[in-house]
C-alpha cells in the first residue's frame, strides 16, 4: 500500500532540484494554492512570468501528470486543509448567558 505525498510537500522537497523558471512557478503556487488551484495554466504563465511549456515542466518536475492532475492535487491540498480548520462557534453575551444559566438549573429569563 502507498502512501500518496501531498502536492505541496512534493513541491517543497523537490524544490531544489527545479530549474530556476519552474521555481518561480513554485513560489507561486506555495504563496496562494487556492488561486493556483483555480488559475488557468495561461494565468499560472502570466503570473508567474514563465511559458505555458515552463508550467507544464514543473507539474511533471513534482509528479504530475500533466497540468490538470497538478491542479486536481492542489485542489486535494485545500480540501484535505479545510478539513481540520475548525472555527469556534462565536456566542454573544445573551447566548453565553443563556447557556451558562440553563447549565446550572437556572430558567433564563425572557427579554
Amino acid at each position: 500500500m502507498s502512501v500518496e505525498i501531498d502536492i505541496i510537500s512534493q513541491i517543497t522537497e523537490r524544490y531544489s532540484a527545479l530549474r530556476d523558471a519552474e521555481k518561480k512557478v513554485a513560489d507561486l503556487i506555495t504563496d496562494d494554492v487556492s488561486s493556483a488551484a483555480n488559475a488557468s495554466i495561461t494565468e499560472l504563465a502570466e503570473q508567474a512570468s514563465v511559458s505555458e511549456a515552463t508550467i507544464t515542466r514543473f507539474a511533471k518536475a513534482v509528479g504530475c501528470k500533466n497540468v490538470r492532475d497538478l491542479k486536481i492535487k492542489l485542489a486535494q491540498s485545500l480540501a484535505v486543509g479545510q478539513r481540520f480548520i475548525i472555527e469556534p462557534p462565536v456566542q454573544t453575551g445573551h447566548q453565553y448567558l443563556r447557556v451558562h444559566q440553563t447549565s446550572f438549573g437556572h430558567q433564563p429569563s425572557a427579554h
